[in-house]
């Protein structure tokens, strides 16, 4: 199993494009909560925990998906620690599902290509 540098650096990679991400929105749509970025913002968050999960678990030889679970749920709780530092609790508190959902979600999709493709690694070279 990865040790804890390993899943903090996943879900830290995970988190600075979830950042990145905020910080370019705040800036080109300030003050704009509307559906259509909340949803475009969910997609992101999916893919940046999908891109973290996926780097850690490429390599693994199994529990694949346990870990990418691990690593989605590790940057949730990392972005909220950040958020509840940062931010006040009602702007902290206003993305919760949609973060758990997709930063989790991303995790378990990340790890399971990482299971798909390291099983079609190894019957290729059987």
């Amino acid at each position: 199993m990865p040790g804890f540098e390993s899943y903090f650096g996943a879900a830290l990679f995970t988190c600075g494009i979830v950042w990145f991400w905020d910080y370019v929105t705040s800036l080109y749509f300030p003050g704009q909560a509307a559906l259509n970025l909340s949803l475009l913002s969910a997609v992101v968050y999916l893919e940046a925990a999908f891109l973290g999960s996926f780097g850690l678990t490429r390599r693994r030889l199994a529990n694949h998906v346990h870990v990418g679970v691990r690593v989605g749920f590790g940057a949730w709780m990392t972005n909220m620690i950040f958020r509840l530092i940062v931010f006040g609790l009602n702007e902290a508190l206003w993305g919760v599902a949609v973060y758990l959902a997709s930063l989790t979600t991303g995790g378990v999709l990340g790890g399971f290509l990482a299971r798909v493709l390291r099983r079609s690694d190894t019957c290729e070279k059987t």
